[in-house]
């Protein structure tokens, strides 16, 4: 048996090259550039079609449709800013939560143009604090709390907390609406 040459090898190897090259490109990209295009074209077709309804939906004057779902959808999310002026208000909603609750709290508020921050300290016992948050959950505003820290609370001389209390603290983040 003859062996090859490196000439031919060579050729051989370029060949079987190309014959995997031209096998992979019609059979694999090129499909797959098919489908591609197919879906681009579906693609464009749906959008035209949801293009011709709105604008038919538009020439039925649906405008005010559009412009009532909008509102019902802005509304709730106004109604979870405070106001302006209102943090006395917010500071009693936050009193009365706390009492209704059992829990003593200690707050105070830094405030900007655009955001009340409230640092608060409560003690109490865990099932408490834990009714206090779920009724803080439910407060129709947007609270943002990013962290909670739950430790013993000290005995003090007074006995302002009773040996089973724990004392939370956290910050709270309430947004203002601008006018």
């Amino acid at each position: 048996m003859r062996s090859l040459t490196i000439k031919t090898y060579l050729t051989l190897l370029s060949v079987g090259i190309v014959v995997a090259m031209t096998v992979i490109l019609f059979f694999i990209i090129l499909p797959t550039i098919k489908k591609i295009d197919d879906r681009e074209q579906q693609i464009m077709l749906a959008k035209k079609t949801l293009e011709e309804r709105q604008l038919f939906r538009h020439a039925q004057g649906d405008d005010e449709t559009l412009t009532t779902d909008a509102t019902k959808f802005i509304a709730p999310l106004n109604n979870a800013l405070v106001g302006p002026g209102q943090e006395l208000a917010l500071i009693t909603q936050l009193q009365t939560l706390a009492e209704t609750h059992h829990v003593r709290q200690t707050l105070t508020l830094a405030s900007t143009d655009n955001e009340h921050t409230f640092s608060i300290q409560n003690i109490g016992s865990f099932d408490n604090l834990l009714k206090y948050l779920e009724a803080l959950e439910h407060l129709p505003y947007y609270v943002i709390v990013p962290s909670i820290s739950l430790t013993k609370a000290p005995n003090t001389s007074n006995g302002s907390a009773s040996g089973g209390d724990l004392s939370m603290q956290f910050s709270a983040t309430i947004y203002v609406q601008n006018r």
